[in-house]
This record gives structure tokens, C-alpha cells and sequence, in this order.
């Protein structure tokens, strides 16, 4: 009786983790892979923010594997500007800064990068390219695990967006995957009760025409 009982609990967290599985990530992966679009309408790059160092000191692998892949995004000719968004908590943290002058050193021009320093979340990185630099269509450049993530709140608030890969070493990093387990059910909970971002401004436009009064510019390069 008792190693029946042993049996049936085995196979109820069995049955438990394989169906937590599919929803924390078989799903995610099918859904922003199938809706995935071919082309995206805008010449623009959204970068999720991160910091060029770890809490350690060491260099940030997944900050070294955004800028390469918007830099390579930027030098193939697939968008004309980039938004940056990330964390601005206080006057000694400021993602988008760091990333902003990474980028320069990779030969990007500053009016052609836009800084948006309120994107605490993925979620408020997502809403507010939308809500407010006024875009429907852009690239998603993170790493897989965070653009999987990231691709799906877009979609579900009928944003055409398209993942680009910056690359990643973490398959060793078993934290990731932990982390990314309490991410995946709070992307959940943000798309059922549709929360919304922490900071509203007034709506900054992205000037697609020619340099603007805050020396900005996505106009296409010739």
C-alpha cells in the first residue's frame, strides 16, 4: 500500500512538471514563433536593457550579446534608429545609458538611438515603445529566453514585432532558467489582468522625416 502510494505521487509530479513545462515555455515558444511576422514595417530596433557588468564585476555576457547584435543589425541596413530601454532607478543605475554609449563605440550615430529610461520591466518596455514612442512594428533584440518573453506581450497587444537573437552562453546557467520560471508565470499574470506600466509621459515620436528639436533622427540613411 505505502509504495502505491509513493508510485501515485511520483506520477502526479511527474504529470505536474511535464504540463508546468508547456505552459512555462512549450507554449510561449510555439505562440511567438508561429506568429512571428517576416517582415516588420518599421526601421527600428527595440533593445532591452541590462548592464555592462554583474553584480561581481565581471563583464555582462548578455549586455556584450545585445550590442553586437543591434550593431549588426544597424550595419546590415535593417533599421535606420534604436530605442533603448531600460532601467534610469537613480542617479547611479542608467541602462539605457550604459547601452547608449556601447553602441556609439560600435560606430552608431547618438541622434539615431532614442533612450527610454522607465522600461523597469519587460512589460513597460514593450507598452511604452508602443503607448509611448508610437510604434506599431519593430525588432526585439535580446537574448532567446528574454525575446521569447518579450515577443509574446507584444503580440498580445497586436504589435507587429520580430525577435533578433543576440547571442548567449547560459545554457550552463541553471539560474536563468530558474529565474526565467518566475518571469514566464508573471508574463502570464500581466497579459490576463492586462496590468499596465509604472510610468506614463507625454508621447515622444520617433521623427521618421529628419533631425528634430531634441537632435534625434530614424529617418531612412542613405
Amino acid at each position: 500500500m505505502k509504495q502505491s502510494r509513493i508510485r501515485d505521487i511520483k506520477i502526479v509530479l511527474l504529470i505536474s512538471l511535464i504540463t508546468g513545462w508547456i505552459i512555462l515555455f512549450l507554449v510561449p515558444l510555439l505562440f511567438t514563433y508561429w506568429w512571428e511576422p517576416k517582415i516588420i514595417e518599421g526601421r527600428v530596433a527595440l533593445v532591452l536593457g541590462t548592464t555592462p557588468e554583474t553584480k561581481n564585476g565581471e563583464s555582462n555576457r548578455y549586455f556584450d550579446g545585445r550590442i553586437t547584435a543591434t550593431s549588426e543589425l544597424y550595419k546590415s541596413w535593417k533599421i535606420d534608429c534604436i530605442l533603448v530601454s531600460g532601467d534610469n532607478a537613480n542617479a547611479n543605475y542608467n541602462e539605457p545609458k550604459y547601452m547608449e554609449e556601447a553602441l556609439m563605440k560600435e560606430g552608431i550615430p547618438s541622434e539615431r538611438i532614442y533612450l527610454d529610461y522607465a522600461g523597469f520591466r519587460t512589460l513597460d518596455s514593450i507598452k511604452r515603445a508602443n503607448e509611448i514612442f508610437q510604434l506599431n512594428s519593430f525588432y526585439i533584440v535580446t537574448q532567446p529566453f528574454h525575446a521569447i518573453r518579450a515577443q509574446m506581450l507584444a503580440q498580445t497587444l497586436d504589435l507587429k514585432t520580430k525577435m533578433i537573437m543576440a547571442p548567449w552562453q547560459s545554457i550552463r546557467d541553471i539560474r536563468i532558467y530558474i529565474r526565467e520560471i518566475g518571469a514566464r508565470t508573471m508574463m502570464y499574470i500581466d497579459i490576463f489582468f492586462d496590468r499596465n506600466t509604472h510610468v506614463g509621459w507625454d508621447p515622444i515620436d520617433i521623427n521618421f522625416d529628419s533631425i528634430d528639436a531634441t537632435g534625434k533622427t530614424c529617418s531612412i540613411r542613405k
